[in-house]
């Protein structure tokens, strides 16, 4: 073999080599875009759980608030009956019944022991 076809042939395996170089760079280029995309959905995915966990935080607090209110009413509901119940001079049918209720630290209504 000459010089010339021993240098045609190595030229030949370099370009077959360089294919293949390309062709592994245009894979990882392709995965590389892939991920993108996938942290992409992730992040909008966490920024949509974000939103979801304050929606529910506020939520929360406005349940205790309201919790807090109602208790309030509650006990402005007792006080009036007791005091209706003064005026009206003591025992009405029924009514004992209600203002012998009170609420326990845990805001469950149950009957007092007579």
């Amino acid at each position: 073999m000459t010089i010339s076809g021993v240098v045609t042939e190595t030229l030949n395996e370099i370009v077959q080599k360089v294919a293949q170089v390309d062709e592994l760079v245009a894979g990882v280029a392709n995965a590389s875009k892939e991920q993108t995309l996938g942290i992409t959905q992730i992040n909008i995915a966490i920024g949509q759980m974000d939103k979801v966990t304050q929606a529910n935080a506020a939520g929360a607090e406005q349940s205790a608030a309201g919790a807090e209110e109602l208790k309030s009413q509650a006990e402005g509901l007792k006080q009036s009956v007791t005091d209706l119940m003064r005026l009206v001079g003591g025992r009405a049918s029924g009514i004992e019944d209600l203002v012998s209720r009170v609420s326990d630290p845990n805001g469950i209504v149950a009957a007092s022991p007579r």
